[in-house]
């Protein structure tokens, strides 16, 4: 039996993270990571990237070889058939079996099946793996039109791709906005951005049917008809079906490990067997600002859940605040960003100018930062969602932010009058060198608490790098 100090079951955004923080505390420890699929690890947002030909080499590889051999990583691409955590071991497909010390479960989630009847073989896809992203290549190489359900980030970019290629395109979409009304992208946008960004869409020759779900799906000669809940008829060459994911909880489940949607985790992502812990878009973690676990399958939140995973696995000691919603993503040249609480709130401050497609709205509760969404927003996401993280109160500057395009400088000097009366508050003169540090920063983004996870902040800048190159 092979015996490893750190089991990690998954190598998405949050096992890859784990691995990185476990290696900063244990330089020794052995690590292995189990995953099902023959690749390297990539993530699924990096999908439409493979679709649109913008990596420079195939799979888009999160991490190269040389990643796991510079921490000493072993890599087995041998899926997992069941778990005891009685006894520590867990059975592979192989009929190997491992004894751990430490697990994290990071399996991730998989699309969510379609509740239509399927009627013949209907030509359909997803976009979770690489394999779908190949299918939807495939599909829009020979068809001439295509159905995507659903409406959240990744349908919008396919929509986009596919609008590019030529094909007539059909959004449908169920979701509800917090009012009840018909709205792409109802969890991440007002209902004001989202109605701008519908209309770009639009614009470009995009179709939306929105507040219905589909009934029946069926397979046609030359492509597939499928029947919404009003009754009405849409055919075309294929569907893509992404309107929501499952969590992979089954082998968490089978094990004992307490579930509810996800895998019930609490702010240090340990499960209730305290020597295992998940993190991804398995985990329901502890939220932000709602209260109690939800799911928050993102890949900014999976890279800060195994992070924190990863350093209690080690030792280190670490509690998350609780998963704060982030969203970044680019449609036709437009950016995109969605953090924290967009639909509640006492107050809310926007700035806009439509003919330039300029958008922000900041979201307040008492006073303070709990919600922004923005289109082409020269703000840096990274500095807002701290300052939601913060809690910063900026009512004393209402007036400022809600005239300013550029509020970098604006917020930039709230969190530093906060963080100087914070410190001095509590130790006095010697956090004089610390306060002329932070008055001395050039860059919002380095203006943040010694002693803050710096991986966030870290983390935040390169996806959203990656997001908006």
């Amino acid at each position: 039996m092979l015996k490893s100090k750190y089991v990690i079951i998954g190598a998405g955004p949050g096992g890859l993270q784990a691995c990185e923080a476990i290696r900063r505390a244990d330089k020794y420890g052995r690590i292995t990571i189990l995953m099902r699929e023959q690749h390297l690890p990539y993530s699924p947002m990096s999908l439409m990237y493979i679709v649109k030909g913008k990596t420079a080499e195939p799979g888009a590889p999160m991490r190269h070889k040389i990643f796991f051999d510079r921490l000493s990583v072993e890599l087995l691409h041998d899926p997992v058939a069941s778990l005891d955590p009685a006894v520590r071991t867990i059975v592979l497909e192989s009929g190997a079996s491992i004894e751990y010390e430490k697990l994290l479960i990071a399996t991730g989630a998989r699309p969510a099946a379609t509740r239509a009847k399927l009627t013949g073989e209907p030509p359909m896809c997803s976009m979770r793996a690489i394999h779908d992203a190949s299918l939807f290549q495939q599909f829009c190489a020979v068809k001439r039109s295509g159905i995507i359900v659903g409406a959240g980030a990744t349908a919008l970019q396919a929509a986009e791709f596919m609008i590019r290629k030529k094909l007539e395109t059909t959004v449908i979409q169920r979701g509800l906005s917090a009012g009840g009304a018909p709205q792409i992208l109802s969890r991440q946008l007002d209902k004001t951005l989202a109605h701008w960004v519908q209309g770009i869409y639009e614009a470009q020759g995009a179709r939306f049917i929105l507040g219905v779900s589909l009934t029946e799906v069926e397979q046609l000669p030359e492509g597939v008809r499928v029947r919404t809940d009003d009754g009405k008829d849409v055919v075309a060459g294929f569907v893509l079906q992404s309107s929501g994911i499952t969590p992979n909880k089954e082998l968490a489940e089978a094990a004992g490990i307490a579930c509810n949607q996800g895998i019930i985790v609490d702010h240090e992502m340990r499960t209730n067997f305290p020597d295992i812990y998940a993190a991804g878009d398995v985990a329901e973690a502890p939220l932000f600002h709602e209260g109690g676990n939800g799911l928050n399958p993102t890949q900014q939140s999976a890279v800060f859940q195994g992070d924190v995973a990863g350093s209690n696995m080690s030792g280190q000691k670490k509690s998350g605040p609780g998963d704060i919603r982030t969203n970044l993503f680019s449609f036709f040249g437009h950016r995109v960003y969605s953090l924290g609480v967009v639909d509640k709130g006492d107050d809310q401050l926007v700035a806009c100018d439509r003919g330039a497609h300029w958008y922000r709205s900041l979201v307040l509760d008492n006073g303070k930062l709990i919600g922004a969404v923005g289109l082409n927003d020269p703000a840096h996401p990274g500095l807002l969602l701290q300052c939601i993280r913060q809690g910063l109160d900026i009512s004393s500057v209402k007036k400022t932010l809600g005239r300013t395009k550029d509020l970098g400088e604006v917020l930039s000097g709230v969190r530093l009058s906060a963080v100087v009366r914070s410190r001095q508050t509590s130790s006095g003169p010697r956090n004089a060198s610390l306060n002329s540090h932070l008055a001395n920063c050039k860059s919002p983004l380095a203006a943040h608490e010694p002693g803050s996870p710096r991986g966030l902040l870290g983390m935040v800048r390169d996806v959203v790098k990656g997001f908006f190159s």
